[in-house]
């Protein structure tokens, strides 16, 4: 195999572990890795004349000379025990690799599977591949090209199932860490498949979070069975020196039901697209989020909600600040397909400006085909209230406290929508913290 030029430098050990992983998972290799490879190879990284990416350049990425990192046996533990909980069940992984030492896979309840994935694959391969071959599951041509790219090179990963009437009472924590160097930068590609049988009901939570330089490539996918109940917390709490492109898809069949809150706190370059469908009558999806940036960062979300069957509802509400020089993208689609009468859905995306220099790209679409339908959208780019803040000041508040305080008012409507509330004084913990730039 030869070096694709548009890779830049790092593509070399991407080569050289598509050739290691013919000989140790042949059978995942020839089905979802080389496929993949050869997508990816054909889109190259996404320029700004790609519509999608239009406002967000990854040509950095492409002068950087990742390495996918060794296991540690000596991990920095001050990263991990603090995301930690008694009441959940961990599953950590430390620069792409499971920790059995932290991580609490014995004891389980009845109901639930939780196995790496490489270990998943000898016993669930066929379903596996299934899965990830599916439409639902891996995108078609002209589709984001980090999702090939964490196709073709994961190495490890989580598969979860859920067994029918199963209810998981205990939240599944999804803990990744990763540490990297200026002079040795390193790249993970976490893999997650949750699929809940019928009539179950689950608690996930993902956590993203490091130290240095590194490039995290990360895919979920959820696969919800009728009347099954999956709540969902996504927390990106990245190192700023760091990359995070994350892809998520959910697909929920009849009368299933998906709570989502997506929060975005780190990374020097972070970007989330989140494409779901429901795929039965009577499903119901949240999908919300909130972000922020401060210095020269740049955040960006792309949503997409496929109504494909009638009598189907969705909600989406995402919220964002933004300060110093950074840059925010919010994208919405919403489709409602000519045969999916009565349905209801509802999007919008606020925004607030701390500076004069910060920027919001915002763009909600709805697309709608049938006729018997209730649907919104809608977004909104302001600034804090002069007045409320001299109010606050005029009672003995400083400037800078007063832009808290209010700031925090703003996230705390959307951060009130987490389904997990086991998770809400950390969600609420984490979010004041980061608004004290």
């Amino acid at each position: 195999m030869s070096t694709p030029s548009v890779f830049g430098v790092f593509p070399d050990m991407f080569l050289d572990f598509l050739e290691n992983s013919l000989e140790h998972t042949p059978e995942l290799a020839s089905h979802i890795h080389k496929p993949a490879f050869e997508r990816f190879v054909k889109l190259g990284f996404p320029t700004r004349k790609n519509e999608e990416w239009k406002y967000t350049n990854t040509k950095q990425l492409a002068q950087i000379p990742f390495k996918q990192p060794e296991g540690s046996d000596d991990p920095d533990v001050s990263l991990i025990t603090p995301l930690l909980r008694d009441n959940e069940i961990n599953i950590v992984f430390i620069d792409g690799h499971l920790s059995s030492a932290y991580s609490s896979l014995v004891g389980l309840q009845s109901g639930i599977v939780i196995k790496d994935m490489q270990a998943a694959f000898s016993q669930h391969g066929s379903d596996i591949i299934s899965l990830l071959e599916a439409k639902e599951a891996v995108p078609g041509d002209g589709a984001n090209p980090f999702q090939y790219l964490n196709a073709a090179f994961f190495k490890s990963g989580v598969y979860i199932e859920i067994a029918k009437s199963a209810v998981i009472s205990e939240p599944v924590h999804i803990i990744n860490i990763t540490t990297g160097t200026e002079q040795a930068p390193t790249v993970v590609f976490p893999r997650i498949i949750v699929k809940a049988g019928v009539s179950s009901s689950v608690k996930i939570i993902e956590s993203y979070t490091g130290k240095g330089k590194y490039l995290v490539s990360t895919s979920s996918d959820f696969i919800l069975e009728e009347n099954s109940h999956v709540e969902h917390l996504r927390i990106q709490n990245d190192d700023k020196e760091s990359f995070h492109f994350g892809q998520g898809k959910a697909v929920l069949k009849a009368n299933a039901t998906f709570k989502s809150l997506n929060v975005c706190l780190g990374a020097a370059l972070h970007r989330v697209d989140f494409d779901t469908k429901l795929a039965g009558s009577g499903s119901h999806l949240e999908v919300n989020g909130f972000y922020n940036a401060d210095g020269a960062r740049h955040v960006d979300n792309h949503t997409s909600i496929d109504h494909a069957f009638p009598n189907a509802t969705s909600s989406q509400l995402y919220k964002g600040i933004i300060g110093g020089t950074a840059r925010a993208v919010f994208n919405g689609k919403v489709l409602v397909r000519q045969d999916a009468q009565q349905t209801s859905a509802f999007q919008l995306n606020k925004n607030l400006l701390l500076s004069s220099e910060a920027e919001i790209d915002t763009k909600p679409e709805l697309q709608i085909d049938a006729d018997d339908v209730k649907c919104s959208h809608g977004a909104a780019v302001g600034q804090l209230n002069v007045d409320e803040i001299f109010y606050l000041q005029s009672r003995g508040i400083k400037h800078d406290e007063a832009v808290h305080i209010l700031s925090r008012a703003f996230a705390d409507e959307v951060l009130e929508t987490n389904p997990i509330l086991a998770a809400k004084d950390r969600i609420h913990g984490l979010v004041h913290g980061s608004l004290k730039w």
